[in-house]
Parts: structure tokens; C-alpha cells; sequence
């Protein structure tokens, strides 16, 4: 996975290579530099990717740790705190961090729930908020001339404000990480005023204008 090391830090992204490293190197700390995530939007080729995975390679591995921790002091079968009757188990990094493609969010939506139903947006939203940590890239609607999104899947659409009203609503207890290729002034457009306004305030914006680096 990416690392900030290898990221040429050119002028148009300084700031959210600076950003970046701030969450990275809390996260290796085993704390949270902020109690809001990251809305990386800009052009393609320009580090947004990048940067985010390497937050959520940090992410991991704090996690990770956590993990071995927790599992240590754990009393084993000899310990006089042994408990043969407990059902809880120690939540590892794949149930606290998920990382994946806005992509592959909505196809997520079109896989049958338990009950046999697709397109159950709380359902998957449910799932992937029981995460502390969410990281989705390229979360982009395309927006034509006349200022509306070209997307025809009205389900699309409340996914993405179902998951922003469920982190707004749980009081910081998940960060969402995302990177867009949509312009400042293509959110209403592409996922309604209200949304876009929530977006801002579960998620702190960088916007990077400049050359791709490919």
C-alpha cells in the first residue's frame, strides 16, 4: 500500500501532503489527529489516491496493534479469569478499517442482503459504518453542461447521503476518508445541497488544482 515517502511533495499538493502526514502520524501513535477525515477533491493524477491510502496504510497497521494488544491480555485457559462462557471476541483491523472504491460501495448495494433484497441502503450502510474508519476513493458523480449529475440510480444517490447522515449522526465515532474528482461547485449537483453541506462538516475539504503527475 502507499506510502508519504514516496509522494514527490510539488507545490500544488503541499497542503494535503502536510494534512496527510498529521493523520498518519497520529494514527502510528494509536491516536487521531482530528475528529474529522479527509474530503480530497481535485483533478486526476494529482496525489489524492495516494495520499489517502497512505493514511489508511497507517490506519491499519495502528489497528493491527491494537489487535496483538488486546489479544495478549486476554486471560488464557490457566488464568484464574477465565471464563469458558464468554462470547465476545477482539475486533481485528478488517472490522474496524475498511477501505474500498466508491465503485465498489454501489455494488455492494446490488448483492442480496440476508433477506434476499438488493439495493437495502441502510443495510450496507449499517455494515460499513460499524467501521471506525472508512476510506473510499473516487466517490464521483458525473455532472453534465446544464449543472445536473448524469447518474440514471436514484440509489446511487441516498447511498451516498444515508452514509454522510449516518457519520454526521454518530458523533465522531467513524472518520470517512474520501477522494472525488467533482469540483467544489459540482457537490450540490452531484449529491444534493444538504449532503454537501454534511460533507464539509464530518470531513475537513482540500482542493488541489494543478498538473497530474502521470
Amino acid at each position: 500500500m502507499a506510502t508519504l515517502a514516496e509522494l514527490d511533495t510539488k507545490q500544488h499538493v503541499k497542503k494535503l501532503h502536510e494534512l496527510s502526514k498529521l493523520h498518519a502520524d497520529a494514527f502510528a501513535k494509536g491516536e487521531r489527529w482530528s475528529e474529522r477525515g479527509l474530503f480530497i477533491g481535485g483533478a486526476v493524477g494529482t496525489g489524492k489516491s495516494h495520499c489517502m491510502f497512505a493514511i489508511a496504510r497507517e490506519c491499519l497497521l495502528a489497528e493491527e496493534r491494537r489487535y496483538k494488544a488486546r489479544i495478549k491480555s486476554f486471560p488464557g485457559r490457566d488464568h484464574p479469569d477465565y471464563d469458558p462462557q464468554a462470547t465476545g471476541r477482539v475486533l481485528g483491523p478488517s472490522d474496524t478499517v475498511a477501505v474500498l472504491t466508491f465503485r465498489e460501495f454501489l455494488y455492494r448495494l446490488t448483492q442480496p442482503d440476508s433477506d434476499g433484497n438488493k439495493f437495502n441502503v441502510p443495510a450496507a450502510v449499517d455494515k460499513l459504518c460499524s467501521a471506525r474508519y472508512v476510506f473510499m476513493d473516487d466517490m464521483t458523480v458525473r455532472v453534465n453542461a446544464t449543472g445536473n449529475a448524469e447518474s440514471p440510480y436514484r440509489w446511487a444517490y441516498d447511498a451516498v447521503n444515508e452514509l454522510v447522515d449516518r457519520i454526521w449522526s454518530d458523533n465522531g465515532n467513524t472518520l470517512l476518508y474520501v477522494t472525488t474528482n467533482n469540483k467544489p461547485t459540482e457537490l450540490a449537483s452531484a449529491f444534493g445541497d444538504w449532503c454537501a453541506d454534511r460533507i464539509t462538516g464530518i470531513c475537513e475539504p482540500v482542493w488541489i488544482t494543478g498538473a497530474s503527475f502521470r
